[in-house]
């Protein structure tokens, strides 16, 4: 049995007073899919991550296998889930019904904004490799007219 982490007790007990509640998935270590490269992934699609559960050494094989997990918003659970499928995790609890992989990959971006990190545990995973690809916009091209957002229109009139 490991001995409990004060600092990672106190950054779930700080993530659940400030987050909305959560829905939680886990998956094998094994799968070839570390923590912070899920958490980056859905990072880069809007979705908020927290409560990270890390895997353990096994000390026999009759221990059950070790294994990942994060918490994401419950409003944001299927939507994580269906990304999580389309990338191949293989996901152990947390499953939803009815949610299936997306038909045609996975989407080149996210919700266009990427969620920043929650706790201490985030910023320690963003440090070390976990960073979501930043997508950098197209530039908007040609005359300022109803394409354009309201306040550039009126800047370029003065």
């Amino acid at each position: 049995m490991a001995l409990p982490d004060p600092l990672k007790f106190l950054d779930d007990l700080i993530a659940d007073l400030t987050q909305p509640p959560g829905h939680k998935f886990t998956w094998y270590a094994g799968g070839g899919f570390p923590g912070t490269d899920v958490e980056a992934m859905l990072r880069s699609h809007g979705i908020k991550v927290w409560k990270r559960v890390y895997p353990e050494k096994q000390k026999k094989e009759t221990d059950p296998a070790p294994f990942f997990g994060l918490t994401v918003r419950k409003k944001q659970a299927k939507w994580a889930y269906q990304l999580m499928l389309t990338a191949g995790v293989p996901v152990r609890s947390g499953q939803i019904d009815g949610v299936r992989p997306l038909k045609n990959g996975m989407p080149k971006s996210g919700w266009g904004s990427v969620a920043r990190p929650v706790g201490l545990g985030g910023i320690v995973s963003e440090l070390i490799g976990g960073r979501p690809k930043r997508r950098a916009r197209k530039p908007r091209t040609g005359k300022p007219g109803r394409a354009w957002p309201r306040s550039r229109r009126r800047s370029r009139r003065k």
